[in-house]
């Protein structure tokens, strides 16, 4: 028996070519109505299977005019539909087709069709009959009746699959957001451990950074470490993708939406969306030489004691917005990186806090030992000559000088340890700060003379008081001055003068010393640092006790040197 195959598809066309063959069907294809209708009207076949929608005639249109030919009207015509709109069900009986079937069909179920179809007895003028599920059922309705019933039927159908394609649709998307979040939490487990390897704070940052931005897969990333309230000193690490690498540097600019703010404010995890983002005042201004900004994602860094250390912030999701599961997991992350965060700051601190202890072992075991060392030898040869008056006298000099030179070195360390401790106590009074300039100066004149250096004081008429303690305030004067004096040659001038600067005092002590290369004055304050070039004249504690003093005044401290000209060193007090 042979059978006309009308379909437009060259693939489709031997697919189903195919199945018939093999249920031994002789097969005739045509690839448009027009040519469909003219093999079947030269010569009939046993069944005719049409596709609906085909360039030309439309499916519709050759079952139509088959079954007005009178060669082909008996001809059974079977339309290929997916019956995804019920009109198009009772468009094929308009047209008159025998039977039709959805896309994509089951084989077996063509064959069965079509083998029913070959098979059907001639209608004789009684009651049809209808096969399903291998029982007869002779229909009684009229058409009519017969019609409105598959029409019902099949628009129940058609609504329960829109349903079913729904609740697929709705599972499909379930299961992806479900195994979305499986890999993050994997994610999340593989960044903990990454984290909490890192060797300093520094690859902290980087680590979580990068992390945040991998595990929900957004285009930048900033960890943003704060310092003070007003965003002032906030520390940034920032990463971004390739896409945006050019962007880098703009990225660490501060945020002028407020989002960082309110999340650090709030302590609490904060979600805008693209639409909502893009309504900000400040969004167009905050975009300006930055990667676009497609929705905000941002987490608190929260430590042990509830203060807040900082933020996390994404930007820019790179498909759609920022989601309920990657807020979820920031937030995480962000946990996780706020301890580690602190066991960093706690490792780098007890390793400065090693690094000062090795270097006070190394300070006291050095200044002490010279002068114990001229202590012992000079008590030991006073021992020896007891009967010379006078060689006893002058080892009892030396060791007077080298007791006064071990207790200034004890009270330099103990003094460090105060300030360090905040336990520093300040004894304030009213201050005259010509009187102070002048008994300082008085109390170095002797020692500048001794030298051959001129020092002199400069302290203009009417400058305002100032409060602090007056023996602090001469150790200051007395370190810097004793500075002076060391490093000052022979002819030199030092100058120690005061002038009033908006409300504050600045005093300064300058000299025409040989001055201090511009690689060493970010250290000048630090402790134990000293210049290569005057080491071991000095513990390395002066300076760093002026700046403290002077801090614990509410002042600050300066230096200003050029080599070859000599240094100025400067504290600024508030006035009283």
């Amino acid at each position: 028996m042979r059978v006309v195959v009308i379909e437009d598809s060259r693939t489709q066309a031997q697919q189903l070519a195919g199945v018939l063959t093999r249920e031994g069907f002789a097969v005739t294809i045509c690839r448009d109505g027009e040519s469909g209708l003219a093999a079947c009207l030269a010569d009939p076949p046993a069944v005719v299977i049409s596709d609906i929608v085909m360039p030309g005639i439309d499916g519709f249109e050759v079952c139509r005019q088959l079954k007005s030919a009178e060669a082909t009207r008996a001809v059974p015509v079977m339309l290929l539909t997916s019956l995804a709109d019920p009109t198009d069900v009772v468009r094929a009986l308009a047209a008159g087709a025998d039977n039709f079937l959805s896309k994509p069909y089951d084989a077996a179920q063509l064959i069965a069709r079509v083998r029913r179809l070959v098979e059907r007895p001639h209608d004789h003028g009684g009651p049809p009959t209808v096969e399903v599920r291998g029982q007869s059922f002779e229909i009684l309705s009229r058409p009519a009746q017969v019609l409105d019933v598959l029409v019902s039927s099949l628009e129940a159908v058609t609504a329960r699959n829109a349903e079913l394609e729904q609740s697929r649709a709705l599972a499909e998307g379930a299961l992806a957001t479900a195994e979305r979040r499986a890999q993050q939490l994997r994610g999340l487990a593989d960044a903990s451990l990454a984290i909490n390897s890192a060797g300093s704070l520094d690859a902290a940052l980087r680590v979580v950074t990068e992390e945040a931005r991998r595990l929900v897969d957004a285009h930048q990333a900033v960890t943003s470490l704060l310092a003070a309230p007003d965003w002032s000193d906030a520390v940034s690490t920032v990463s971004v993708s390739e896409a945006y690498a050019e962007h880098h540097a703009s990225s660490q600019r501060p945020d002028e939406t407020g989002y960082c703010a309110a999340v650090v404010e709030s302590r609490r995890p904060l979600r805008v969306e693209r639409v909502t983002l893009e309504l900000h005042p400040a969004w167009r201004a905050s975009t300006e030489g930055r990667p676009p900004r497609r929705g905000w994602l941002g987490a608190p860094l929260v430590g042990r004691d509830g203060a807040t250390l900082g933020l996390i912030h994404l930007c820019d999701r790179r498909d759609g917005d920022f989601s309920e599961s990657d807020e979820a997991v920031l937030a995480q992350l962000a946990q996780t990186a706020s301890v580690a965060i602190e066991n960093a700051r706690l490792y780098e601190q007890t390793q400065r806090a090693v690094q000062v202890r090795d270097e006070v072992v190394a300070v006291v075991s050095h200044d002490l030992r010279n002068p114990l060392n001229a202590l012992i030898m000079a008590a030991t040869m006073a021992e020896q000559r007891a009967d010379d008056g006078a060689l006893v006298r002058a080892r009892l000099a030396v060791i007077r000088r080298s007791a006064e030179r071990m207790n200034r070195l004890i009270g330099d360390l103990l003094d460090v340890t105060r300030i360090d401790s905040g336990n520093l106590v300040l004894e304030r009074e009213r201050l005259s700060v010509a009187s102070l300039v002048d008994e300082a100066v008085q109390a170095q004149r002797a020692l500048a003379e001794s030298r051959g250096l001129t020092l002199r004081a400069e302290v203009p008429r009417g400058i305002s008081p100032i409060e602090g303690d007056r023996d602090r305030l001469f150790q200051v004067f007395a370190n810097l001055m004793g500075n002076a004096v060391k490093f000052t040659p022979s002819g030199g001038t030092i100058v120690v003068s005061a002038s009033p600067v908006d409300g504050r005092v600045r005093f300064a002590v300058a000299d025409t010393g040989p001055g201090i290369p511009p690689e060493y004055l970010p250290h000048v304050f630090d402790r134990f640092w000293q210049d290569r070039r005057t080491a071991g004249q000095g513990t390395g504690l002066g300076l760093s006790i002026v700046k403290g003093i002077t801090e614990a005044h509410g002042g600050e401290v300066g230096v200003e040197s050029v080599q070859g000209e000599g240094s100025t060193f400067t504290f600024t007090l508030p006035g009283a």
